[in-house]
């Protein structure tokens, strides 16, 4: 069997790619077509993720470029399954796939899009062969369980990428030593982070004595401002900036941070996606999150739940985390994942993941 994968990483890059990740582990012939510009191509070369084409979709809007996508597939050749990592991606599938099944996964909330456009997307999906979701609270956001799809569905988030040797080398590139704490803010995209929380965390726990940083990535909002606010102070606390997968930062973890800047249970321009939590939660790494109804019903395991705006209790949170760390910080065991979400979307399809 071959699978093309359209991957989209606008809303949820580190839980698609290593969704493709998953994926290409099996025996099967897989092609990759990366709808995205050099950000998103950096993004999978750090991933490890081979790239066939690369198609930068104009307006960032991946339908506009079927037509090139249309002529590019030719090129690659006859193809049995094409997957679709986003909801849009999945209405641009459908449109180019020539009678090859169609199977979704999607991690991003229908408000990250147009009404029209979400409208489309869900369409799309229910029509797929299969589809994918990374928890309950946003297959309901997509799809009314009253309206089944064609297709039989799945929930749960893509399993956790290897990191090898990558965890130790990662301390080294961010000078962080044995001694000091670590505490990832895991949320994407990126711009759902607040960096200055994470700063205050730092800021707060380093004046009660404590060595410790949180790891960001460079796109969380308000980082320019945090490292003023680190440069004012003569970087006595500062942030940690990193943009390789969030899983290589989980493995020198000691906790994992859902700083969002803006917790509410509304609508809003982005859903803050917390597979990076729930795979720390899977590590046995304890979560601090604000206690949001949509993290309450996805987050299990040992979470550290602190009211929505509280700063202090996020401080008062992870002093209890690194107050309890193990001397080492060494690197936390994976989970055997067992039978895999993206393994039971395959086989959906007939397609032999293994």
């Amino acid at each position: 069997m071959r699978v093309v994968h359209l991957v989209d990483l606008r809303f949820a890059p580190w839980s698609v790619l290593a969704g493709v990740i998953d994926a290409r582990a099996g025996a099967d012939e897989h092609a990759v077509v990366l709808l995205g510009g050099t950000t998103a191509l950096s993004r999978a070369r750090a991933a490890g993720v081979p790239v066939d084409l690369r198609l930068a979709p104009p307006v960032g809007s991946p339908r506009a470029c079927r037509s090139v996508l249309g002529r590019a597939l030719a090129e690659l050749g006859p193809f049995d399954v094409m997957h679709a990592w986003s909801g849009e991606s999945c209405v641009l599938a459908e449109d180019v796939c020539a009678g090859a099944a169609v199977v979704a996964s999607v991690f991003e909330s229908p408000a990250c899009m147009a009404a029209r456009k979400a409208r489309r997307a869900v369409d799309s999906m229910r029509r797929a062969s299969a589809l994918q979701f990374g928890d309950e609270v946003t297959r309901g956001a997509w799809l009314d369980t009253s309206d089944p799809p064609a297709g039989e569905v799945v929930v749960g988030p893509p399993r956790i990428p290897d990191w090898g040797r990558r965890g130790d080398d990662l301390r080294r590139v961010l000078k962080i030593d044995a001694g000091m704490g670590v505490i990832v803010a895991a949320s994407e995209p990126g711009e759902s982070i607040d960096a200055m929380l994470c700063m205050y965390i730092v800021g707060v726990l380093s004046e009660r004595g404590m060595r410790a940083t949180v790891i960001v990535p460079s796109d969380a909002t308000g980082l320019d401002r945090a490292e003023r606010f680190s440069v004012y102070h003569l970087g006595k606390w500062t942030v940690r900036v990193c943009d390789r997968p969030v899983w290589e930062c989980l493995s020198i973890a000691d906790g994992v941070v859902v700083a969002d800047r803006a917790p509410c249970d509304g609508v809003r321009r982005f859903e803050t996606i917390v597979t990076g939590a729930q795979w720390g939660a899977m590590l046995g790494l304890p979560v601090l999150a604000p206690r949001v109804e949509r993290y309450e019903k996805v987050l299990h395991g040992d979470v550290r739940w602190v009211e929505a705006g509280d700063r202090l209790g996020f401080v008062r949170a992870a002093h209890d985390v690194l107050r309890a760390r193990p001397g080492g910080g060494s690197a936390p065991a994976r989970p055997d994942d067992g039978d895999a979400p993206v393994d039971r979307l395959y086989r959906l399809c007939g397609v032999v993941n293994a």
